[in-house]
């Protein structure tokens, strides 16, 4: 019975070194973790400005200026008809 008591006593005490050492790996992993968000977003901030500095501001493309129709008048005649009609 004794020997089931320390292999008991044995197995709790591996377990809550097991605990402690995880415990002491997430402290580390945080403490070493710690400014990397900050260093993180400070470089995407440098590539933005460097992708920015590539953009060129003016574009190059033109527009073309369309040239106002001819169909003004032929448009006022189809209403005056259109108008005449109505009235008639």
């Amino acid at each position: 019975m004794d020997v089931i008591q320390d292999a008991a006593a044995l197995d709790q005490e591996i377990e809550y070194q097991q605990q402690q050492l995880q415990d002491i790996i997430a402290q580390q992993t945080s403490k070493m973790t710690e400014g990397l968000e900050d260093e993180y977003d400070q470089l995407d901030e440098l590539e933005m400005l460097d992708a920015m500095k590539d953009y060129e501001a003016t574009p190059t493309t033109t527009k073309e200026v369309s040239k106002p129709e001819q169909t003004k008048a032929k448009t006022e005649t189809n209403y005056d008809k259109l108008l005449a009609d109505l009235l008639n």
